[in-house]
């Protein structure tokens, strides 16, 4: 057990203008091809009317947490972080004592994790020293291995869960290129992403990550086809609602806990110049739309990143950027959907440096929705994990050097 090592903290204010080790047996089983449609007529149902988040009175609301050095008394859980100076090694940081431990302790190297969203689960791969063992692994935040399934060759990585049972791989050697695999079943089925039949969309495989179910898997959203993101309805496949794509990125999109809404990262439908803008789209499950102004206030080069709903549905955290060119400075915002209130907390990152790139990854919620942790990383040597007290006003450095995947509670 090692000790929590605290760092300097960097916050930028940009003021803006107007081991259990089993093999259970597992079923794999084989696609279901769904019916394809040859020709879809794509058709936009609102039933509600689109409102702005921003207008020309309201200003972005500027809300820098007040640096603490220490860890408020009133948190719970596990963090689960990926240490990058030891080979992306996943960690628990114990809010309870402020201790950062291996997610189980053991030789067993571990990685590529994603928590259920009920946060009882961490699913991760786990392998020895040779790579020749491996593993898909289910554990709780006591470090009690759950199940274990065995990692196939062609399993790339761990994408995300669908609900708190059913978890998505992604499949490097299918053509569907995703694996559905239910914790409570232990049975692994390749999932039929394609159930439109686009031809522009088959093979493509960069934006099959992007391709978001709901957690009953009765509505998905596809990305980025024919220059449209659309929200279909599994059974029927009937498209329910679109928004603007913009052709050169693929959709970043999230439901919320309870499937009733999704948030959509898209192309602004009002064209500002010849530079390609983002907005964020709520879509109801049915189709409704209500449309954030954003773009009409940050200005033509604005980009979004990681739309990312709290567990109680009120906000939905997203990282923005208005550095068009050279793709740095990203910051956390949160959306108040209640309120239509966009706030910029002053806690910044980058994707690309200038000698070097890197991921800008979601941010993670709290079980309870007041807190919220983040990456902040503007190099090797200046990175770190981010804890912002959303009620409260503060913020806390909780580790160096690592990334948070999820925020965990005991079983």
């Amino acid at each position: 057990m090692k000790k929590l090592k605290l760092a300097h903290y960097l916050f930028v204010l940009t003021f803006l203008v107007g081991c259990q080790q089993g093999s259970p047996t597992t079923n794999p089983t084989t696609d279901v091809k769904a019916t394809k449609v040859p020709t879809v007529s794509i058709t936009f149902i609102a039933s509600t009317t689109p409102r702005a988040t921003l207008s020309s009175e309201q200003a972005i609301k500027f809300q820098c947490p007040e640096i603490v050095m220490e860890m408020p008394k009133d948190l719970n859980g596990k963090i689960v972080i990926e240490d990058h100076s030891k080979n992306n090694e996943l960690y628990f940081y114990d809010l309870s004592n402020n201790t950062i431990t291996s997610i189980q302790d053991s030789d067993w190297w571990y990685n590529s994790a994603a928590t259920s969203p009920n946060r009882k689960i961490i699913a991760y791969q786990m392998y020895d020293g040779t790579g020749d063992k491996r593993y898909l692994a289910f554990s709780d935040a006591d470090k009690n291995i759950l199940k274990v399934f065995p990692w196939q060759d062609s399993w790339d990585s761990i994408v995300r869960w669908f609900n708190d049972d059913q978890l998505a791989i992604f499949n490097s050697d299918s053509e569907q290129r995703m694996v559905q695999i239910s914790y409570s079943k232990e049975d692994v089925k390749n999932v039929n992403l394609d159930k439109l039949g686009y031809p522009d969309f088959a093979g493509e495989a960069i934006r099959i990550p992007f391709v978001e179910y709901d957690p009953t898997f009765q509505r998905v959203v596809y990305p980025s086809i024919k220059s449209k993101h659309v929200l279909v309805n599994v059974e029927t496949l009937e498209i329910l609602a679109e928004v603007p794509a913009i052709p050169t990125e693929p959709s970043d999109a999230s439901w919320s806990s309870d499937g009733k809404y999704v948030a959509v990262v898209g192309g602004s439908p009002r064209p500002f110049s010849s530079l390609e803008t983002d907005e964020i789209y709520i879509l109801s499950r049915d189709g409704g739309l209500h449309l954030t102004h954003l773009a009409e206030y940050y200005g033509a080069s604005l980009q979004l990143l990681h739309p990312t709903w709290s567990p109680d549905g009120r906000y939905v955290a997203f990282w923005e950027s208005d550095d068009l060119n050279n793709n740095t400075d990203w910051k956390l915002t949160i959306l108040d959907v209640n309120t239509d209130q966009v706030t910029n907390y002053c806690i910044s990152t980058d994707y690309d440096t200038g000698t070097e790139s890197h991921w800008v990854l979601p941010p993670a919620w709290s079980p309870d929705s007041k807190q919220i942790v983040v990456e902040s990383y503007h190099s090797e040597d200046d990175n770190g994990v981010i804890l912002i007290d959303i009620l409260n006003n503060r913020a806390i450095e909780i580790a160096e050097n690592a990334s948070p995947i999820g925020w965990m509670v005991s079983p």
